[in-house]
């Protein structure tokens, strides 16, 4: 990338009068540009001509000024950021188009520009594509669903006992689709299908209930029986499986044994190691335990007695931290403390002092000191609120030089303020007052509504203006607070279940005086809380019996044999009130046949099942069939297959009864002494009963007695111990006993004496002597309470060496000691005052200049070594004076102004073309003598938006022209230039459309493409410009042409201009920059054809 800097501290040495110097450096300057060379332009001082600096830079982002020489290193760094390319960013899309079709896809289409930001600086052009298409109405028409040919029938679901069968169509052939009809008629049909019965298999019915025991104790049985009857085996089913009859044992618990306690454990070890715990000993009863329903020990199995009751150490604790002290400052940040005692409780008993730090800090109000806000300037003028009628202008400023900040106040006065603008009287479109006061609530409470109304005088509407849109009452709740309600019932709950099931019965049911409940003094609900309706008064259930069949239905099959149905209904009588539906099926089917056709023969049913030739231990059935269903007729085929079927049967064993095999010998006797008991056992498995044989008769179990004249031994047991007696000692550490006696039970029959000491001795404490408090040695000093302005230090010590107890004194004196610290003052940082004011902006027009505020480090200043203000203390900025300055042009001239509205202009661009046809607007004397104006707008199509004699009188003003231009279309289409001249030389520049025989003519075409040639066009685009502005030049009208960004074409704009009257544009942004030279222009030099009729005077250009 090349760049040029060009650095002046003047203006441009113009050497002959007449000649301006921005045409000098432009022809200068040009060359580079044309190279693609970026020219930065830098001034310094007072005398430095801006216009100057703009004409040899680029931009206007590439003009620079420095106020001095020494400001210039200021400069450095925004010189060299801003020097680097800015690449081409599209802007937003457009709209999509209509689709080209409603239905079976179509396309859309939308645009966008390569101007956010365009590109500069040897930036890239922008990447992709500026327009874009995407598929739309790509639903197809909607088609109407079609059935397919029927499947084959369905496998029947069961082999015997009547199942239907299945066959099917679906509406696939098409489907419907896209709001396409759906197919009519059924999907599905279906028939009956292997309607013999079934074979049943036996199953059991349910245990009978067990017998009555064989004995009451010591072990008997138990037999159950069961029948092979839910259901019986029928049609050749399987008989039941397994055993026909069981038997378990019962009444086994032994004889009763009641229990006796064993000896008491040793005590366990105490609850607690100081201030007094207890002991716990144990028994249990296992000497012997109770059995087989035996009485349980009587008395306690547990003892307890008080241990260790010497009192414990008890470690200081801290109590809560105090309240935090005064922070040091109000605010910029500084430091409070508090503090605490370890007296919560103090340590007593050579307890442990307490863990931790006495002394605790903070910082505080670190929030900065408050600013008080400023206003900035007023702002510039913003645009009239109306074109006509009366206006407001509106100047703005914000409370931000500075911001208030950090509970600083706000600025006083008013961010806006306004003027009267355009009084010349027009159509005025009424406007709402403000809305009045809201008017007294008409209800004191439980609601009501409030009203606010506003008239539309403000101003009323006048000279044919709207009236005001909207309500001009607004209304909103009041006073909603609930009055006195009385109380209302709930809804009713549910019935509750009706007490009977048919005949007549009674339900219940209640609801709640809660919706409301009363409140604020209302009354109760009226009426009952609970209702009684009868219930279930319908005759007791009706079963359901059927009517007669109907007809036959038609033939399944045309010949050969098929199958009809007819159907009945179970309304003879029907089910009513729950009785049970009918038995049997509602369809009954037979053969049928139209003509005779071959029949092939076919098995019927299988007949039952012979009886077996044996009832049990294996035998043999058999069963027959015929070929029959149907036999074979009209040369069908016989039937395949066998007629007769065997198979075995009753293969279960015989039943075998069981016998008792030999008692085995009879066990141990079950207690040593005071009598037991033995039992011998035998089993029946001589043989075992089997194949529903009996079971053996008798008892499987025999018991005797054993051991009755023995007497057991019994252990001695203590009893519980005794009170304790007297402490030794009145006061101090002392002893005091207690005793117990082996009597519980006492030892007898060689049982084991108590284990243990019958007597038991424990220190005992009165009450303790007083002992006086003593301090402890001083703490270390805490930190400074402050870092500066004065803070305290402390530090404590403690009664607890020894602390004072039972009753003696406290320590003497202070145990908090405080000494000042930190007494130099504190360091303050400056902080910025408000900015001043803005100066003047250097120029009043034409351009760019600079303006200047200040502020002072003096909030607060800085002291004591604190930081100075950071940043700077002036602020520079550019300012513009935009507006044009004033070009005098009092000659008559009929101006005409042809806008190219094309697509390829975006919507923001197309409001910048606007705003400099204002500015262009506003540099000539618009009045009946002077200058008329018209204005044309093309693309696809031109038409004629003013003519030179649609404003007059009063009218003829530049307000009303602007507005013209402000409300011209966009109208988004292809370039005819062509059009556009046309359009002005047969509806614009003609007597009847307001144009002066001695008036100066002169018409402006601004582009920013070329021009657009149809498909068919035989001419080149310079050929058809050249044809289309020939009669404006003929009538002596001088055409200037304006291209604007870098699609306009060179060579159009000249085939269209007078001369050398061609303008160009870098972007839309920029076209301010030609406002003055564009007025100067066109007031000082008109091109006239000599001797035609329409030209007052000739020049020579």
């Amino acid at each position: 990338m090349e760049i040029v800097l060009v650095m002046t501290d003047g203006k441009q040495t113009v050497e002959k009068d007449g000649v301006l110097s921005s045409d000098i450096l432009r022809d200068a300057v040009q060359p580079l540009k044309d190279k693609g060379i970026r020219v930065i332009s830098l001034g310094v001082g007072k005398g430095i001509g801006l216009f100057d600096l703009v004409t040899l830079a680029s931009t206007d982002l590439d003009v620079y000024t420095a106020t001095d020489f020494e400001e210039l290193e200021t400069l450095v760094t925004e010189l060299t950021k801003g020097n680097c390319p800015v690449h081409g960013n599209w802007s937003d899309w457009g709209e999509w188009s209509n689709c080209t079709v409603s239905c079976g896809g179509g396309e859309q289409t939308r645009y966008r520009d390569c101007d956010n930001p365009p590109p500069a600086y040897g930036g890239r052009e922008c990447l992709g594509v500026s327009e874009e298409t995407r598929p739309c109405n790509e639903l197809p028409c909607a088609v109407d669903g079609g059935w397919t040919e029927w499947k084959p029938w369905e496998i029947c679901p069961v082999t015997c006992g009547g199942g239907i069968q299945n066959r099917y169509r679906t509406c696939t052939d098409p489907p419907p689709a896209h709001g396409g009809k759906d197919c009519s008629g059924e999907g599905v049909l279906t028939r009956p299908c292997n309607e013999e019965p079934c074979p049943v298999h036996g199953n059991w019915a349910r245990w009978e209930d067990w017998r009555q025991c064989s004995v009451s104790c010591g072990g008997g049985t138990q037999i159950r029986s069961r029948t092979c009857t839910n259901p019986p085996p029928q049609f050749g089913g399987r008989n039941c499986s397994g055993e026909s009859q069981n038997e378990r044992s019962c009444n086994e618990q032994r004889c009763p044994i009641h229990g006796n306690w064993a000896r008491w454990e040793d005590w366990r070890q105490c609850s607690v190691s100081c201030g007094g715990g207890t002991q716990i000993r144990s028994r249990t009863c296992t000497n012997p335990p109770p059995q087989f329903g035996g009485r349980n020990c009587s008395g306690e199995s547990q003892n307890e007695r008080s241990c260790n009751e010497q009192r414990c150490p008890i470690d200081g604790n801290w109590n809560g931290w105090g309240d935090w002290e005064v922070c040091s400052v109000t605010c910029g940040g500084g430091i409070q403390s508090r503090t605490r005692t370890c007296t919560n409780p103090w340590p007593r008993f050579e307890g442990r002092d307490c863990n931790g730090e006495e002394f605790e800090e903070r910082p505080c109000n670190d929030n900065p000191c408050p600013i008080d806000g400023r206003w900035t300037r007023w702002g510039d003028w913003e645009q009239c609120s109306m074109t006509c009628g009366g206006g407001v202008q509106v100047s703005r400023r914000s409370c931000t030089d500075p911001a208030p900040a950090f509970e600083g106040a706000n600025c006083e006065g008013d961010s806006l303020r306004s003027r009267s603008c355009n009084e010349e009287e027009c159509p005025v479109d009424g406007r709402w007052t403000k809305w009045g006061a809201w008017e007294p609530c008409p209800v004191s409470c439980g609601g009501g509504i409030q009203l606010s109304k506003r008239s539309c005088t403000n101003p009323a509407p006048a000279f044919g203006g709207d009236d005001c849109e909207g309500d001009s009452v607004r209304s909103r709740s009041c006073n909603e607070r609930g009055c006195p309600a009385d109380g209302n019932w709930s809804v009713w709950s549910e019935f509750t279940l009706c007490s009977v099931f048919c005949g007549g019965g009674r339900q219940n049911r209640s609801r709640t005086c809660t919706n409301p409940p009363p409140k604020n003094d209302g009354k109760y609900c009226a009426g009952e809380s609970s209702e009684i309706r009868p219930c279930n008064t319908l005759p007791c259930p009706v079963d359901g019996g059927w009517s007669s069949f109907g007809e036959w239905g038609s033939c399944s099959l045309t010949c050969g044999g098929g199958v009809q149905d007819r159907q009945r209904t179970c309304t003879n009588p029907p089910p009513a009130h729950s009785g049970r539906p009918c038995d049997g099926s509602s369809v009954e089917t037979r053969f049928c046949k139209q003509f005779p056709c071959p029949v092939h023969g076919n098995w019927a049913r299988w007949q039952s099942w012979s009886i077996c030739s044996k009832s049990c231990g294996g035998g043999d059935q058999s069963r027959m069939r015929t070929c029959t269903n149907p036999p074979p007729l009209h040369g069908g085929r016989q039937c395949l297959g066998r007629n007769k079927e065997t198979r075995s049967c009753n293969r279960r064993p015989c039943p075998v009864d069981g016998n008792w095999a030999d008692w085995k010998p009879w066990s141990s006797c079950s207690r040593s002494c005071a009598g037991g008991k033995q039992i011998r056992w035998r089993s029946c498995t001589n043989p075992q009963p089997s194949s529903g044989g009996s079971w053996c008769i008798g008892s499987r179990q025999e018991t005797k007695s054993c051991n009755e004249d023995k007497l057991c031994p019994v252990n001695g047991g203590w009893s519980f111990w005794g009170y304790w007696g007297r402490c030794s000692v009145s006061c101090g550490a002392g002893v005091r006993h207690r005793a117990r006696t082996c009597n519980n039970p006492p030892p007898a029959h060689g049982g084991a004496r108590c284990r243990g000491e019958s007597k038991e001795v424990s220190y005992c404490e009165s009450s303790s002597c007083p002992v006086d408090g003593n301090w402890s040695q001083w703490g270390r000093f805490s930190r400074c309470s402050k870092r500066c302005w004065g803070g305290i230090k402390r530090r404590y010590r403690f009664c607890s060496n020894p602390r004072p107890s039972n009753g003696g004194k406290e320590c003497p004196g202070e145990g908090v000691e405080e000494i000042p610290c930190n007494t130099r003052p504190c360091s303050v940082n400056g902080n910025w005052g408000r900015w001043d004011n803005w100066s003047p902006c250097s120029v009043t027009c034409g351009g760019l200049g600079l303006r200047i505020r200040r502020r002072q480090c003096n909030n607060p200043p800085p002291s004591h070594g604190g930081r100075y203000c950071p940043g700077s203390s002036s602020f520079t900025a550019s300012c513009a004076g935009w507006l044009p300055c004033e070009v005098n042009c009092n000659i008559p001239l009929d101006f005409a102004i042809i806008v190219d509205t094309s697509g390829s202009i975006s919507r923001r661009n197309f409001h910048l073309l606007q705003r400099f046809i204002h500015s262009l607007v506003d540099g000539f004397k618009v009045a009946k003598d002077y200058t008329h104006i018209a204005i044309i707008e093309y693309s696809t199509a031109a038409s004629v938006q003013l003519r030179f004699n649609d404003l007059s009188g009063r009218n003829l003003t530049r307000n009303n022209v602007n507005k013209k231009v402000q409300s011209m279309p966009h109208k988004k289409g292809f370039t005819f230039i062509d059009k556009a001249l046309r359009k002005a030389d047969q509806d614009v520049f003609t007597y009847a459309a307001g144009m002066r025989y001695d008036s100066d003519k002169v018409a402006l075409v601004m582009t920013d493409g070329e021009q657009t040639v149809e498909k068919n066009s035989t001419k080149s685009d310079i050929e058809i410009l050249t044809e289309a502005s020939k009669p404006l030049k003929d009538k002596g009208v001088r055409i200037i042409s304006l291209g604007i960004g870098r699609r306009a074409n060179k060579k159009s704009l000249e085939a269209i201009s007078s001369g050398s009257d061609v303008y160009s544009s870098e972007s839309f942004s920029k076209l301010r920059l030609l406002v003055r030279k564009l007025k100067k222009g066109t007031c000082q030099a008109t091109v006239t054809a000599a001797g035609y009729k329409y030209v007052r005077r000739t020049k020579k250009i």
